[in-house]
């Protein structure tokens, strides 16, 4: 904790630093960091699927690259027990249900700014930049909002904000972080960028977006949180939507970050508004998916399972699956209310379904329903061979294949929002 409390002071004291990084950055001519590999690939991604927008993207590239690389830096940065922390990139956090931004940020003043919230900032003021005519800077802050949605690829770490809230587990998650940043993400960025593993870069277009969401939740979402304001669609911006759905993809592959249980709820924080559900109203059903890659089972513990109305009348029930919809559990009230009620599912997958009445009762809402606790339990090494050869043969490792899926998806999305780039500007190419 102390170091967290060193950084949070030394945040305050230095947010006004001004970037002393030279404005030139790499190029494709010098060594690319992981973002601007990613960066490049998408533009080729871009490139393949319109060549005639792929061909300003080529003119502006090095405006992108640095771009991507310069978002880290653009605040400055400062030194603590001998590790470099970027100022700008506590703004590179969500979660990706309650969309909550790294604490020092509201500590900092600059509440509800959440990775995704950049991402729409940044890539507003690339608009309005092309439209002014200034296509350069257009596309360096096309770029810094492009970095964030690769921030969202990484395994572990920026989509749980909360977890660095929990004295005991943030050295914990920063370690995994910078394990899968430093050891893993540098090699399979390489392979990708040099077309050494197979590779689907289609892009994902900005009105395929609400269709993706099924891929995470199913039917009429009730798990959303009041400050959602339309979860993972385009109500807050493309490209908070595409920042949101990169969040979620990656959220599944965590586990291969660290091979150990993760607790993502406790009173201390983690990501405990994950299962906060808003009011529950007659007729009201969803389905919600968790899949956790190589989980060998999950565990949901529910400390509060309440479908009866003020009038103790009970209007629904929920219900546990498998992931083949084999029926695990059915609760409509606490078996024991005394202690919590423990389910654990084979497997790395569990689909929770909830169903509310639809009959007219005197009171039609749902007194009290939450799922507040969920617990996975991973039994491999995610150091261990995955099974996935790259095109020369080398088989990678849990750890590098789950980085090798979340960093194809984001090129995907990469690509999708700069051809919607050039949707909102006018070029048609």
């Amino acid at each position: 904790m102390k170091k967290v409390l060193s950084l949070i002071i030394a945040l305050l004291a230095v947010s006004g630093l001004v970037s002393a990084w030279p404005t030139n950055g790499p190029t494709m001519d010098d060594p690319m960091n992981v973002h601007q590999k990613l960066t490049y690939k998408a533009i080729e991604a871009v490139y393949k699927d319109n060549p005639a927008l792929g061909s300003i993207l080529m003119q502006y590239k090095d405006q992108l690259l640095y771009g991507a690389y310069d978002e880290d830096w653009t605040g400055g940065s400062i030194d603590i027990g001998g590790k470099t922390y970027t100022i700008q990139s506590q703004y590179h956090f969500l979660d990706p249900m309650d969309h909550a931004e790294l604490f020092t940020v509201a500590l900092l003043g600059d509440p509800d700014t959440s990775a995704a919230d950049m991402a729409q900032r940044l890539y507003e003021k690339a608009v309005q930049l092309w439209k002014q005519g200034d296509r350069t800077g257009a596309m360096y802050y096309l770029g810094r909002a492009l970095h964030i949605i690769e921030d969202q690829g990484m395994l572990i770490g920026h989509q749980t904000p909360h977890l660095f809230e929990d004295l005991e587990q943030e050295k914990y998650v920063e370690n995994a972080h910078d394990f899968v940043e430093n050891q893993i993400s540098p090699t399979v960025a390489d392979d990708i960028l040099n077309n050494r593993v197979p590779l689907d870069l289609t892009p994902i277009k900005w009105w395929q977006i609400p269709q993706e969401k099924s891929r995470f939740i199913q039917g009429y979402d009730i798990y959303l949180t009041d400050n959602e304001n339309g979860h993972m669609s385009l109500s807050n911006g493309v490209a908070w939507a595409y920042a949101d759905l990169a969040a979620h993809n990656s959220w599944r592959y965590m586990l291969y970050a660290t091979g150990k249980d993760i607790n993502l709820w406790s009173e201390w924080g983690h990501l405990g508004s994950y299962f906060w559900t808003r009011t529950l109203r007659k007729g009201d059903r969803s389905v919600l998916k968790l899949e956790f890659k190589g989980a060998s089972s999950i565990t949901i513990v529910f400390k509060d399972i309440d479908m009866q109305n003020a009038y103790f009348k009970t209007l629904g029930y929920v219900e546990i699956y498998d992931k083949n919809w084999n029926l695990i559990a059915r609760y409509a009230q606490d078996p024991n209310p005394l202690v919590d009620t423990r389910v654990t599912v084979p497997g790395d997958t569990v689909y929770i379904y909830t169903h509310v009445d639809s009959t007219a009762w005197l009171d039609s809402d749902v007194d009290g329903w939450a799922i507040r606790n969920i617990e996975l339990h991973a039994n491999f090494d995610v150091n261990s061979p995955s099974g996935f050869r790259t095109l020369d043969g080398r088989e990678y490792s849990k750890v590098q294949w789950a980085v090798y899926e979340t960093m194809q998806y984001n090129i995907r999305l990469l690509a999708g929002l700069m051809e919607k780039f050039f949707e909102d500007v006018g070029v048609t190419g």
